[in-house]
């Protein structure tokens, strides 16, 4: 049975010594900074849900506002023949970059 090992960098073991030590001389301020950090990860959490709900209702109104010029373009077209010719004119028309 191989036993799981773990390699470690005196880089990793410095600042690993570096932690502990922090935390030995300076505990009694760890659990605050613990607790802003988790309401600074909600805060964020909910700034991207919204972001989110946002992007996802642009989109919908996007499509049905791309929805209704059809129907309208569609709806012009039975109505009047040129109309048809002139849509079509307009998107073979080269278009400025």
């Amino acid at each position: 049975m191989k036993k799981p090992y773990q390699i470690v960098t005196r880089a990793a073991k410095e600042s690993a010594a570096v932690v502990e030590q922090f935390c030995q001389s300076n505990g009694q301020m760890l659990m605050p900074i613990v607790n802003l950090m988790e309401s600074a990860s909600q805060v964020v959490e909910s700034v991207i849900h919204e972001i989110q709900i946002h992007v996802l209702e642009t989109i919908f109104h996007a499509e049905r506002g791309a929805d209704r010029r059809a129907a309208n373009a569609r709806q012009a077209e039975r109505r009047n023949p040129l109309a048809r010719v002139r849509n079509r004119a307009r998107s073979n028309w080269p278009t400025a970059k």
